[in-house]
């Protein structure tokens, strides 16, 4: 009896040791990008008091764009999330609050029982981080907690070379499968995590609290469980994986911005990259396609000098964003402006919807200039792209009423100097009708072609750029 009792009393015991680990809120952040990171235990609260915040700092050159080579802009995804369209530094708040890790956490990463990770390891010219920040161009910076313990989120091979070389020959791997993403793990996650604008100049724990300029600064996400943070690589036909050649070179730029065909840079010993083109049956890395087809055209051979530049955005500069709901806006007017079209052809391009819903998106309360919502992109852009399916419907349908009318309009009195029939001064009412239908459609596709193409949110494929981690 007594020992019945003993082992209940045991087993109550255990499971109310057990109940507080159930019940936190544990926490992933997986970075993929091109991005750099630096470790930093001692980051100023700039309080007045002298304490320090152990933080870890990750940093993204200017390689974002609309080009075929370019990344998407960086992302938070826990499900939606949005873009961060503004370059600048930003701390990523822990219910609310700015580098401190919800529990205790260490002062520099640790693998702590994981695969050892494995960043590309580079060096810093630059006195600090803040100093590399200021030399680059459109640079975004996340300050992030340290994490309790990292771990590979993803590997792939590439080689390496201090100059370069269209045959690649003197290319080494100098690690065989770099990162191209970790994963920062929390013990003790946040219920919740948002952005906040840090002071440039002197960013400190207490300086990370800028929103003034900011136009919608709701940027705060649920913990469930996993954080992406993501810079795609955009979906084209880059065999060569051309992204990460042209985004390498700036990524040591930021650390060094002497010129790497002159052979002085801190990173020489790995100044150019080849990713591999694939990775085999045999689970080797294969190369042999890069001299042919690759290295001939490798973006990396033109990169020029690149000097010291501002890091800030300018705020007088337009984001995606706002270029998307001037297109919206365009569309808006566009639709107001048809007079041609008739109620059934109207209602199979979706008129009514359409403009109601990019007058929904233009509005200032919807769609965050600096922070667009992924699924409202998303939205926007299905839309989108079926009324430009039907509207290229309607044009081939039009097109064909048209050639048939014009051949019961010819004027067989009226001859061209070669003797075929012409149409003459003759045109039906039903020809003209035509003609002004197709008239109001091509504007309307041409007005959707421009929003579409200005819409941040694209098809996007995992990036290969290795990730950076700056030594001592």
């Amino acid at each position: 009896m007594k020992s019945r009792l003993m082992r209940t009393m045991c087993f109550i015991a255990l499971l109310c040791c057990s109940f507080p680990a159930f019940a936190q809120n544990r926490l992933d952040i997986a970075l993929e990008g091109p991005w750099i990171l630096f470790q930093v235990p001692k980051f100023n609260r700039g309080d007045g008091t002298g304490k320090t915040v152990s933080v870890l700092i990750a940093m993204a050159p200017g390689v974002v764009g609309m080009g075929t080579t370019d990344f998407h802009y960086p992302a938070l995804i826990a499900g939606d999330g949005y873009y961060v369209e503004i370059p600048r530094i930003y701390c990523l708040k822990f219910q609310g609050k700015c580098g401190e890790n919800v529990a205790a956490g260490p002062d520099h990463l640790s693998s702590d029982g994981y695969p050892q990770p494995t960043p590309l390891s580079v060096k810093n010219h630059w006195k600090d981080w803040v100093e590399a920040y200021k030399n680059g161009t459109y640079v975004t910076v996340l300050i992030l907690p340290m994490p309790d313990s990292y771990s590979n989120d993803g590997v792939y091979p590439m080689r390496f070379g201090k100059q370069f070389d269209s045959t690649g020959n003197t290319y080494v791997e100098t690690l065989k499968y770099p990162s191209i993403g970790v994963q920062l793990h929390y013990g003790k996650g946040p219920t919740d995590f948002s952005l906040s604008a840090c002071d440039s100049a002197n960013p400190t724990v207490s300086s990370c609290n800028l929103l003034a300029g900011l136009k919608h600064p709701n940027t705060k996400l649920d913990n469930s469980g996993t954080l992406r943070i993501v810079m795609k690589a955009p979906e084209t036909a880059d065999y060569c994986d051309n992204h990460v050649r042209t985004a390498y070179p700036k990524m040591l730029n930021l650390l060094d911005n002497r010129p790497l065909k002159v052979g002085q840079n801190d990173n020489q010993d790995k100044a150019y990259i080849d990713p591999a083109g694939n990775i085999d049956d045999l689970s080797k890395p294969d190369y042999q396609y890069n001299a042919k087809d690759c290295l001939p055209n490798d973006p990396q051979k033109l990169v020029p000098f690149i000097a010291n530049g501002s890091g800030e955005h300018k705020m007088s500069d337009s984001t995606q964003s706002e270029l998307l709901k001037s297109y919206l806006t365009d569309i808006a007017n566009v639709i107001d402006g048809l007079h041609a079209l008739t109620d059934d052809q109207r209602k199979s391009l979706l008129l009514s919807t359409v403009h109601s819903e990019v007058g929904r998106a233009t509005d200032p309360n919807f769609l965050s200039d600096e922070f667009p919502r992924l699924s409202q992109l998303s939205r926007i852009d299905q839309l989108l792209r079926e009324a430009s399916s039907q509207s290229d419907a309607l044009a081939a349908q039009l097109t064909q009423l048209l050639n048939r009318q014009l051949l019961s309009d010819l004027d067989l009195t009226a001859l061209d100097v070669n003797g075929d029939p012409t149409l003459g001064n003759k045109k039906s009412s039903d020809t003209e009708k035509v003609l002004d239908q197709l008239k109001d459609v091509d504007r309307l596709r041409t007005a959707y072609k421009r929003a579409l193409a200005a819409n941040p949110s694209k098809d996007a494929k995992d990036c290969r750029a290795p990730l950076m981690l700056v030594g001592p």
